[in-house]
């Protein structure tokens, strides 16, 4: 069963602090803006309990495991020993979503990933960070890694409501989707940092 993102999609531009962790996602929202316009991150000081993250502890694949909600902190430029200028977090996984267009995956699956980008006032806007699909990766349910080489997983929806490719500014927060094209329905999703070395998985 396909699963509409469309009642979340009106919600994409609005920050979590306007409108709370408790607010029901199908309420009715105004048309979402392009997420390039980003929002000022009144919540930015969340990323700063995310030094604490540079000493979590990895599995055996050198990743550091999260939760749906829970904010996972980006060096940029994967930079060894510096403190996180930015954070990563996946508010939620929808297997099979129900597609703006007609496209069918390539690979099998439609896997929607709706994702918070945070940036704290200390970032440089000059170093690239990227979240887009190219930095992230599937893992089958066995743990095998899956590689996609075709996709047409960004005509799913449309791209006004996707995390931007673009070099952040600091202080703001960005709320998007991304979607990737795998032949599993479960498994885990990883994203690596450009630069970095390992990077964050989530359970789907």
């Amino acid at each position: 069963m396909r699963r509409s993102l469309l009642p979340a999609l009106a919600a994409i531009a609005v920050t979590v602090a306007a409108c709370g962790s408790g607010e029901d996602a199908d309420a009715a929202a105004p048309t979402p803006t392009p997420p390039a316009e980003g929002t000022p991150a009144a919540s930015t000081g969340e990323a700063a309990p995310l030094l604490s993250d540079l000493e979590a502890q990895r599995n055996e694949r050198g990743n550091v495991p999260r939760q749906l909600g829970e904010l996972a902190g980006v060096r940029p430029g994967g930079a060894p020993g510096a403190a996180p200028q930015a954070a990563i977090r996946v508010e939620q996984i929808v297997v099979d979503p129900e597609c703006e267009s007609e496209e069918v995956p390539v690979n099998g699956r439609f896997v929607a990933l709706e994702m918070s980008v945070l940036t704290t006032p200390d970032l440089d806007p000059r170093v690239p960070m990227s979240f887009t699909e190219e930095r992230f990766s599937v893992l089958a349910p066995d743990g095998t890694s899956i590689t996609t080489e075709d996709s047409n997983a960004s005509d799913c929806l449309d791209p006004e409501v996707f995390v931007p490719n673009m070099r952040f500014p600091a202080g703001v927060e960005y709320r998007g989707w991304l979607v990737l094209d795998v032949p599993v329905g479960s498994g885990t999703v990883v994203y690596s940092p450009p630069g970095a070395t390992g990077g964050w998985e989530w359970q789907f």
